[in-house]
């Protein structure tokens, strides 16, 4: 690995143009509980994370908060020991498409959420597949999907992975924009093992 320590701010903050394809690749990301953010990112067409380690920061260990549609893919990825939330996909962008895949990725033991997907600000669709993967020993929800009324749809599907030993729920659904989909999977160990608040939907299958 090469190696990025953040001893003030984030340690990368992406500002990339709406065509450009930005991917990260074999880095470790160090907060040595200073800092802000692993990764910010603020816009461009996409972002790859692929066999990396953010861990150790006071915040959140990546965010992704795109002001246009954009796309997020990680793979091989643990993000760990964070202060706020392990992942956060939070658009900003109104009227836009925001879409994330994460397959094999551990997202363990932060302060709040494991995964959180917001989309409480914007206008539009956010789709997050998540997949073969571990949200574990977070201090709240495992997987958090919130939104409000008249502003982003919010489709999570969980398949084959495991959300375990999580302080709060396992699984959150929340608002009426919001569809959670879990198949395959093991929920166990969690304060609780699901809730579901404002009229938000969890569906489950085999």
């Amino acid at each position: 690995y090469a190696g990025v320590t953040a001893t003030s701010g984030d340690a990368m903050t992406i500002n990339a143009g709406a065509g450009d394809n930005v991917s990260l690749r074999g880095l470790l990301f160090a907060g040595i509980n200073t800092g802000g953010n692993g990764i910010t990112f603020n816009s461009g067409a996409s972002l790859n994370i692929e066999d990396c380690v953010i861990r150790g920061f006071p915040s959140h260990g990546i965010e992704f908060d795109p002001g246009g549609s954009s796309k997020l893919s990680m793979s091989y990825t643990l993000v760990a020991d964070n202060g706020g939330t392990g992942i956060v996909i939070f658009p900003l962008g109104s009227g836009t498409v925001t879409s994330a895949i994460l397959d094999h990725v551990e997202s363990d033991n932060s302060i709040s959420n494991g995964l959180d997907v917001q989309g409480a600000v914007s206008t539009g669709t956010i789709h997050v597949t998540l997949s073969n993967s571990v949200i574990g020993n977070n201090g709240f929800d495992g997987v958090n999907a919130v939104s409000q009324s008249g502003k982003a749809t919010v489709n999570v599907l969980v398949r084959t992975s495991t959300v375990a030993n999580n302080g709060n729920a396992g699984l959150n659904s929340d608002g009426t924009p919001v569809t959670l989909l879990v198949g395959e999977s093991a929920i166990t160990g969690n304060a609780t093992a699901w809730t579901i608040n404002n009229s938000g939907t969890l569906l489950s299958y085999a």
